[in-house]
């Protein structure tokens, strides 16, 4: 059972620590810094921030992993580390994208290597997860570039976030429910930010704001991969409910012709039957 504080430092902090952060990378963009740093800095928002979250709920730091969502904090450190030069250099970024790849599902899943999977098993698991994560950081990219550039791109994610929390809960998990949570505190800061901070400034920097988002996306992807491998595998997640919320930003790229209603529209039905999915296999109106 989690106290009060842990519950404040894990789902309280985060937001505001990321958005003093937030306000000074506007802060710099109005004085025509870096771009490439600017992105990190955006990254290390949503890193910093998540960590904080992290050490929270958990109530202290595990250096040596014992379960699979301790890999969490180090993960977001390597991507926020990274990720400096993950957008100023392409081919660095697809290395690394695919080094991930292959290494998340295996660190994650190191107890069904181990004891559950043959080898042939273990191989097949690896190479499919690998792809299927490869896959989705690529399509997170387009979605953040394919996406009205404003205040569209942290709601979608705060919807895929919190979508994620609701699935996680009905599912059992109630910590990992509250680590995406933390997502959802932070896309829900971001968003309003990037909506007011240009108001307040009375400039038109919604637009770069939203451009300077997309550094966010290692960090993002890697998260949301983790928290969903710890939810199918070692809590109760619906294997659709988890392909559902994989594809949802697809939508974004898929409609990318379209106007910004179809786009967030098909994004939140896609979440939608996903949570949908998950409230019918937890049994929760079985007994009403």
């Amino acid at each position: 059972m989690l106290t009060l504080t842990q519950l404040i430092i894990g789902l309280l902090l985060p937001p505001l620590v990321c958005g003093v952060i937030y306000t000074f990378v506007v802060y710099l963009m109005n004085r025509d810094f870096n771009e490439s740093l600017l992105k990190w800095l955006i990254a290390a928002v949503l890193g910093i921030a998540y960590i904080i979250g992290y050490i929270g709920l958990e109530g202290k730091l595990t250096l040596v992993p014992i379960e699979s969502r301790h890999w969490i904090f180090y993960l977001t450190i390597v991507t926020v580390g990274t990720s400096v030069l993950w957008h100023k250099y392409k081919m660095f970024g697809v290395i690394l994208e695919v080094l991930l790849s292959i290494l998340v599902p295996r660190i994650l899943l190191i107890s069904y290597y181990e004891y559950s999977w043959s080898i042939f098993e273990g191989l097949m698991w690896w190479m499919g997860l690998a792809i299927i994560i490869f896959f989705f950081l690529r399509i997170v990219q387009q979605s953040f570039k394919t996406l009205p550039q404003n205040a569209t791109i942290p709601f979608v994610y705060l919807g895929i976030s919190g979508g994620t929390a609701l699935i996680l809960a009905l599912s059992g998990s109630m910590l990992l429910a509250l680590h995406s949570s933390v997502l959802v505190a932070l896309f829900a800061a971001l968003w309003i930010l990037t909506i007011v901070l240009p108001r307040m400034l009375k400039s038109d920097s919604s637009h770069n704001l939203a451009a300077l988002l997309i550094g966010v996306t290692p960090v993002l992807s890697i998260l949301l991969v983790s928290i969903w491998l710890n939810g199918y595998f070692y809590a109760e997640v619906p294997s659709v409910s988890v392909l559902l919320l994989v594809i949802a930003p697809l939508f974004a790229v898929v409609a990318k012709k379209k106007s910004q209603l179809i786009q967030i529209g098909l994004i939140a039905v896609s979440v939608c039957v996903a949570i949908g999915i998950a409230v019918l296999r937890s049994g929760f109106f079985s007994d009403r």
